[in-house]
């Protein structure tokens, strides 16, 4: 028997949902969307932020995390880049996309506090975001374009920064 399960998973935007498989009772499969941030590596298990649309809500996405921790799917999938499988691994990227989005928020802030400029902010951040792909150069306007959307989303969450 498979049934299907809609959990709401605010914070990404305000609407979000991750769809799971539960097979016999036991949670299989969890499509994460962007519930869990993004994959842009493909030899390392390490997540980059989520993308921040104009209600992306860090309080409600670390409390959705926080969430999906607690459900042990067997599998989880990605919008971008992939499954990972076995209970191990997801709780290990998990546990580690949750660190990692509270060291890159108070990243934010530091270098907004040393200077508020936008362009200051992503310049420092840059590196530290693109070491976590192996998909996209450095100099590619992708990259550039992603690291930009998250720094600028989470300026927004912070107050930093208007629609």
């Amino acid at each position: 028997r498979i049934d299907l399960a809609i959990l709401k998973t605010p914070g990404h935007t305000p609407d979000h949902q991750c769809i799971g498989f539960l097979k016999n009772g036991e949670l299989d499969f969890l499509f994460l969307g962007e519930a869990a941030g993004t994959v842009y590596h493909s030899k390392k298990l390490v997540t980059m932020p989520t993308s921040m649309p104009v209600y992306y809500n860090h309080h409600d996405y670390m409390n959705s995390l926080t969430k999906l921790r607690k459900l042990n799917p067997n599998r989880v999938g990605f919008c971008h880049f992939g499954v990972v499988n076995g209970k191990e691994n997801i709780q290990i990227l998990l546990k580690n996309h949750e660190i990692f989005m509270k060291e890159f928020r108070e990243k934010i802030i530091d270098y907004y506090n040393q200077n508020p400029e936008t362009k200051y902010v992503y310049k420092k951040i840059f590196p530290y975001l693109t070491s976590r792909t192996d998909l996209i150069e450095e100099d590619h306007p992708i990259m550039k374009n992603i690291v930009l959307g998250v720094v600028y989303g989470m300026m927004m969450d912070l107050g930093y920064r208007q629609e």
